[in-house]
């Protein structure tokens, strides 16, 4: 399973997967509620769910803008909502967020919990 961080910019790159990472992305907010509705986590934890979600979604709806200005040659347009994209990944909305993720992580962990974890995980770059 591929790092969300360079999946983000591999689709900033090659607009080919975008649908496939909007996938991607659709699911781990899919988790993120779920986790949001699990009443283990504090308020604070919920806090932490929800701004996770909400990054989540701002990289998706810049991946469509930035698809959307590419297909209609919009070029000025897309590389700014490339660099909005870019900012998301690399100065704080994934970078700087720290959870603990539990999962099996072996042969049966789901795409979509290897993907959650793997986002959750990351380091600053």
């Amino acid at each position: 399973m591929q790092n969300i961080k360079d999946l983000i910019q591999n689709t900033f790159n090659n607009t080919d997967n975008i649908y496939s990472t909007l996938n991607t992305l659709a699911g781990i907010q899919n988790n993120l509620m779920k986790n949001y509705s699990n009443p283990v986590f504090s308020k604070d934890g919920k806090n932490k769910i929800m701004n996770m979600y909400n990054t989540v979604k701002d990289l998706g709806n810049s991946l469509y803008k930035f698809a959307s200005y590419k297909q209609n040659n919009m070029s000025m347009e897309a590389e700014g909502e490339k660099q909005t994209g870019s900012d998301i990944v690399l100065k704080g909305g994934i970078s700087n967020v720290k959870y603990v993720w539990h999962s099996e992580n072996g042969e049966n962990t789901c795409d979509k919990c290897k993907a959650f974890t793997a986002l959750l995980t990351m380091g600053p770059s």
